[in-house]
Order: structure tokens, then C-alpha cells, then sequence
């Protein structure tokens, strides 16, 4: 478990934050204050509840993948490998956005945001497809599951208004009477466990 935990720790605490605070800090969706069981936001803009939901929507990711796809399992982890590779540039990256919102904040907005950020979140997976197919295989049978699993949450999340979307979108998808952007159906519905997944075993657990 202590594998899961570093997985859990670096993508849905540190990386996921990160990820999240840029994306609310331009407006790429909006979760109202009265949908909030925390009424807190990090630094007035990320919601604390967000990032509860990150760490458990990263936990299930990882758990769902070492129960029914882990060919084998790892319960030591290379720390000089996770350090490097994964805690040391994903806390910079935290560090400069921290940064830049405090002394230089329009250097951190964005057009776009979201098509933005979710291509860079998925640049790893890219990696992945070109250097390690057979790991990008084994990772990408995972995700029709949370496919369907993430379309169904975003449904119920929008009959019940706990997000809206009011940025800027390349286009939107429209399902009955339910819209949200495309980015919203590219990156988080469709590929988000992916980039997880890829970012856990190139970073955490890379002894594949």
C-alpha cells in the first residue's frame, strides 16, 4: 500500500492541486460556494473539498488498477527515482505557481485553460504510447471502465448543479439536456485515469 500512498500523495495532492488550482484560477469551471461541505478555499481559490475528491478519485484510479491489472505487485519503491523524477519537479511546478500567483498573476492566465493544461497533463501518456507501448496497452484497458463511471458522475453532477463551466471551450458536448465543454469529455471522462495511471507507473511504480 505504501506504493499507492506515494502514487496517491505525488498525483492527487501535489500534481493534482496544481492542476486544479490553474484550472479554477481561470474560470475553467466553477464549483458554487453552496455546493461545498468545506466552505474554504486554498489561497480563495481552490476549494478544500476538490482536493479531498482528488486524492479519493486517485486512490480508486490506483486501487481499481492493482486489484484487476497489476501483473504483479511492488511494495518497495525506487525513492531515489520518485524523488527525481516525480516529487522534486512536481513541487517546483507547485512552488512557481505559487509564486506567480502572489507577485505575477497574469502570467498564469490563460485562454484555453483547460485545453491548455490537459494537453500538458497528458504529455507522460504520450510518452508512454512511443516508449513503452505494451505498459500504454496494459494501462489504456483500464479506462473504459472509468469512462463510463466518470460520464455517469458528470451527469449527476450537472442534474445537480454542483459545477458549472463558463470558460472559454473549444466546443461542447450536448446529451440531452446536459452540456459541458469537449475538453471536459477529452481529458477528465475519457482520459483522465490514463494520465493517472501513466504518471503512477512512469513516476512511483516504474518497475512495470
Amino acid at each position: 500500500m505504501r506504493v499507492i500512498f506515494s502514487g496517491v500523495f505525488l498525483i492527487g495532492i501535489i500534481l493534482g492541486f496544481c492542476f486544479d488550482f490553474l484550472e479554477t484560477f481561470n474560470d475553467a469551471w466553477l464549483i458554487p460556494q453552496e455546493q461545498l461541505l468545506i466552505p474554504y478555499r486554498i489561497l480563495g481559490i481552490a476549494p478544500v473539498d476538490e482536493l479531498i475528491c482528488l486524492v479519493l478519485w486517485v486512490l480508486l484510479i490506483l486501487l481499481v488498477y492493482e486489484h484487476f491489472f497489476e501483473r504483479k505487485r511492488v511494495e518497495r519503491i525506487d525513492v531515489r527515482h520518485f524523488m527525481i523524477t516525480g516529487i522534486i519537479p512536481a513541487s517546483i511546478s507547485l512552488l512557481l505557481v505559487v509564486v506567480a500567483f502572489f507577485f505575477a498573476p497574469n502570467i498564469i492566465i490563460f485562454n484555453y485553460a483547460y485545453l491548455v493544461f490537459g494537453l500538458l497533463a497528458f504529455l507522460p501518456a504520450i510518452y508512454c504510447v512511443i516508449k513503452k507501448p505494451k505498459l500504454a496497452w496494459r494501462i489504456v484497458k483500464v479506462a473504459p471502465y472509468f469512462i463510463f463511471l466518470f460520464f455517469t458522475f458528470e451527469i449527476t453532477a450537472l442534474y445537480l448543479h454542483q459545477w458549472f463551466f463558463i470558460g472559454n471551450y473549444i466546443g461542447y458536448v450536448n446529451f440531452f439536456s446536459f452540456r459541458f465543454p469537449i475538453e471536459e469529455f477529452i481529458f477528465w471522462i475519457f482520459v483522465s485515469s490514463t494520465v493517472v495511471l501513466t504518471d503512477y507507473k512512469l513516476f512511483v511504480d516504474a518497475g512495470e
